[in-house]
């Protein structure tokens, strides 16, 4: 029985614990401000408020921001792309195929010569993709054949894939550095790009190996007329003008230079 009333004793004496705490504590509990206390609870209430409708503005500006860059990140991620398959595509289209042991130099020739000729025939039914796939045979059969990376240069051109005709034109620099007619082309397939500096550098080469051909003082004359190097273009047209005094674009040209500013 007594271990009974051991709970009832204990719970008793806590009871008494806490009334005499409250009653200590009674003065402090009176003193406090109920009108403090709700005013702290409505401050925080405003607080709360103002931070949830900042979060809600910094959430909607992050979702402007990434709509923003997205699809910019997208566009160059597909540039690079677009160049990688390029570069690979022009190396698997450009790889040199296994020639048989078996053909000789004059059947090679003969081969060639068949070659160009049906190459030629496609071009003039516009079946455009199948000369094209004769040319890169020919380069696979001689891959120092000039004539065909010109033709396949022409044709890239043709189809204003400019890029694939910049890259053909310049492995025939490699051959031959001195070739003026592919120095040429290369400086207008530059200026349709609107690459004009580019192109400048190519006319210049091409009037520097040849100083009285009229054909390359005529592009290097437009060219520095563009950029707006007034010198240059001067000294260009003096040369055009001595090299062929009877070219109609003398006068045209004079009045663009006189223009730049």
């Amino acid at each position: 029985m007594s271990y009974d009333i051991i709970p009832l004793v204990i719970t008793i004496v806590c009871l008494v614990g806490i009334i005499v705490i409250i009653v200590r504590k009674f003065p402090v509990l009176a003193s406090i401000d109920i009108e403090s206390i709700k005013s702290e609870r409505e401050a925080k209430q405003k607080e709360k408020i103002i931070a949830s409708r900042l979060e809600r503005k910094v959430e909607s500006f992050k979702k402007g921001i990434f709509s923003l860059i997205i699809p910019i990140i997208l566009k160059i991620k597909r540039i690079f792309k677009e160049k990688y398959n390029k570069i690979s595509d022009w190396e698997k289209r450009h790889a040199k195929k296994k020639i048989s042991p078996k053909l000789t130099l004059e059947e090679k020739e003969i081969e060639i010569k068949k070659l160009f000729f049906a190459a030629d025939e496609l071009i003039k039914e516009e079946k455009t993709e199948g000369a094209e796939k004769i040319f890169i045979e020919i380069i696979s059969l001689d891959h120092k054949n000039v004539e065909a990376y010109k033709k396949l240069g022409n044709l890239y051109s043709e189809q204003k894939n400019y890029d694939y005709a910049i890259e053909t034109l310049q492995y025939i620099l490699k051959l031959n550095p001195r070739d003026i007619e592919v120095l040429i082309d290369l400086g207008m397939l530059l200026k349709q790009k609107g690459e004009n500096m580019k192109a400048l550098k190519f006319f210049s080469k091409a009037v520097e190996l040849e100083p009285t051909k009229p054909k390359s003082l005529d592009f290097l004359t437009d060219i520095s007329i563009i950029i707006g190097n007034k010198e240059l273009a001067k000294n260009a047209l003096q040369k055009l003008r001595e090299a062929n005094p009877e070219n109609k674009k003398i006068e045209e040209f004079e009045e663009r230079i006189r223009d730049i500013g």
